[in-house]
C-alpha cells in the first residue's frame, strides 16, 4: 500500500505559523500629537488684567445707563448728607441735653447720633433728587448718556490708578512684581504713575 503524504502549500504553512503566534509584530501606534495652545497660560498677572477690564466695563455700563446727571446728583447728595451730619449733631445733642437736664449720658449721645445719621440721609436723598431733576432738564438725554459714559471711564481710571499706586507702595517684591511686571495693564499704568506721580 502506497504511503501518501499530504503537504500543505507554502502560503498555508505561513498562514498557520502566523496564526499560531510564532511570528509576532509590534503593534502599530500613532505618534503623539502635541497641541500648541494659541493663548498664554492663566497667571496671576492675567487675573489682575481680567479684573481691571471688569472694573472698566462695570463703570462704563453704569455711567451709560445712569447718565452724567445721576452721577453728579449722587455726588451732590453725598456732599449734602455729609455736611448735614457734621453740622446737625451738636444742635441735636444740645436739644436733648436741655430736655433731659443732663449732658453726660450715653443714651443721649447714641440717640443724637442716630437722629443725625437719619437727618443726613434724608437731606442727602432730597438734594440728590433735586439736582437730578435739574440736570435732566439742563442736559439733553443723548448728551447725558455720552457724558455718563465718559464719567464712568474717568471713575474706572481713577480707581485703577489708586489700586496700582497702592500696589507699587506695598513693601513686598512679589506684589510689586505681580502688578508692575506680570500685569499687561500695569506695564502701561505703572510707568505713567512713576513719571507723573513721583512713585518709585
Amino acid at each position: 500500500m502506497a504511503n501518501t503524504t499530504c503537504s500543505l502549500p507554502r502560503s498555508a504553512n505561513s498562514a498557520s505559523a502566523m496564526s499560531s503566534g510564532s511570528t509576532r509584530f509590534p503593534p502599530i501606534t500613532e505618534p503623539e500629537r502635541r497641541i500648541d495652545m494659541p493663548y498664554a497660560p492663566l497667571t496671576f498677572g492675567t487675573l489682575v488684567d481680567v479684573l481691571a477690564v471688569m472694573v472698566l466695563l462695570f463703570f462704563l455700563s453704569r455711567g451709560l445707563i445712569r447718565g452724567v446727571s445721576d452721577e453728579l446728583a449722587r455726588i451732590m447728595g453725598f456732599v449734602g448728607g455729609a455736611w448735614a451730619g457734621m453740622t446737625l449733631y451738636s444742635p441735636i445733642q444740645g436739644a436733648f441735653s436741655a430736655l433731659t437736664g443732663t449732658t453726660a449720658s450715653t443714651a443721649i449721645a447714641v440717640t443724637s447720633l442716630a437722629l443725625t445719621l437719619l437727618a443726613g440721609f434724608i437731606i442727602g436723598l432730597t438734594v440728590r433728587c433735586v439736582f437730578n431733576a435739574m440736570f435732566q432738564v439742563v442736559i439733553l438725554q443723548p448728551a447725558d448718556a455720552v457724558l455718563g459714559l465718559a464719567a464712568g471711564a474717568v471713575y474706572a481710571a481713577v480707581i485703577l490708578a489708586v489700586v496700582f499706586a497702592l500696589a507699587m507702595l506695598v513693601p513686598l517684591k512679589s506684589v510689586q512684581r505681580l502688578f508692575i511686571e506680570q500685569s499687561r495693564v500695569g506695564q502701561h499704568v505703572c510707568p505713567w504713575l512713576r513719571a507723573h506721580m513721583g512713585l518709585k
